[in-house]
């Protein structure tokens, strides 16, 4: 999660530093590092509640499952 941040970060900074300096090879590149590396962060995001849901289930499915062997 920590790379895929920062590579969006990293993403913005080549992208002001190409227009800038103007290079123009770079910002091509840039711009689709920045794209995939802001579609992962917008997946994780929209993935983290679903796994805090899959976490709460799993630990109430353990929990009845506990309860009923020490019945």
């Amino acid at each position: 999660m920590l790379l895929i941040i920062s590579g969006f970060a990293l993403g913005v900074t080549a992208l002001v530093g190409a227009k800038r300096r103007g290079g123009v090879s770079v910002f091509g590149m840039a711009v689709a590092g920045t794209c995939i590396n802001g579609l992962l962060v917008l997946a994780m995001l929209i993935a983290i509640p679903g796994l805090m849901k899959a976490i709460e289930r799993a630990k109430t499915l353990q929990k009845q499952k506990t309860e009923q062997r020490q019945e």
